[in-house]
């Protein structure tokens, strides 16, 4: 089993930032996941669905 690095992981930290641009932005889930992979952050379909959820959460 393939543990990620460190860096690639989705944390706490990458959703707090990622709820910060999306109360300054009001971006769609495409520019959330640029945002996220522009922090090294690779795309999985799980990360997917962490975005989905917390874009959803923050304009409900």
């Amino acid at each position: 089993m393939k543990v990620p690095n460190k860096s690639s992981m989705f944390t706490l930290a990458h959703a707090a930032s990622l709820n910060g641009f999306i109360n300054e932005m009001s971006p769609d889930l495409e520019m959330c996941c640029d945002f996220i992979e522009s922090q090294g952050i690779e795309l999985t379909p799980k990360v997917i669905d962490q975005i989905s959820g917390i874009l959803e959460f923050a304009n409900a």
